[in-house]
């Protein structure tokens, strides 16, 4: 491959991380004001509740940066993974283009929540950077979850999408069975002495999810049909 044609590929990639990081924002700025509208405590001038506001911002990211995922989760799949092959593309360069243009518009997102929060005082600051891990942790296993969903629809269709919603009821089923005949105490005594370590474990788990699934949609697609 040739390196112009490599660096068009990463313009690509990179234009694609851009842009779901720009919608994202774009996203949570209306959310965030349009929720603010209606709330009247805010008071003084403009500046001063776009101040009030301001800390606020990251929770509302993250949120539109979850949605974000879970729609070009599976839009990849369903239209740019086929326009890709067509262009000359393997499905391995498409796959890797699709998982690290996810990965780098989260990583967007967590920088751009954590630094305002560094740099804006107060207590929702520093209660938002606390939670960054359990943020970390759900946004790469939401971004890994609607991955293997857009896979697994492009490879099975309906009845793969079946089978992958069957295998998470047991998983759920089974840790909600758990939860219940434990009377939840044991769980709970965990989470309220570990707490700190839990909110490190569940970035970790999230991470590694994430690193997971990008084997498996390789695999998954290794020899997928596409139809143009």
């Amino acid at each position: 491959m040739s390196t112009d044609l490599k660096m068009r590929r990463l313009k690509f990639w990179f234009k694609n991380s851009l842009e779901i990081f720009g919608i994202s924002v774009g996203m949570a700025v209306f959310w965030m004001l349009f929720m603010a509208a209606g709330n009247r405590e805010f008071t003084g001038s403009i500046v001063s509740m776009g101040w009030q506001l301001f800390p606020l911002f990251p929770y509302y990211l993250m949120l539109a940066g979850f949605f974000m995922t879970a729609i070009t989760g599976v839009s990849y799949f369903q239209a740019v993974f086929s326009v890709l092959i067509s262009m000359g593309a393997t499905r391995k360069q498409s796959i890797c283009g699709i998982y690290f243009s996810t990965g780098g518009a989260i990583l967007g997102i967590l920088a751009a929540a954590g630094l305002i929060w560094k740099l804006i005082p107060g207590d929702i600051s520093v209660s938002g950077w606390q939670l960054m891990p359990a943020f970390t942790g759900v946004l790469f296993s939401a971004a890994a979850l609607f991955l293997i969903i857009g896979a697994v629809l492009a490879r099975w269709g309906k009845i793969g999408l079946i089978l992958l919603g069957v295998v998470y009821l047991i998983v759920g089923g089974f840790a909600g069975a758990t939860f219940v005949l434990s009377n939840g105490s044991a769980v709970m005594k965990i989470l309220s002495v570990h707490l700190d370590k839990s909110i490190i474990i569940a970035a970790f788990v999230g991470i590694v999810l994430y690193l997971a699934t990008g084997i498996f949609i390789l695999r998954v697609t290794r020899k997928l049909e596409v139809h143009t």
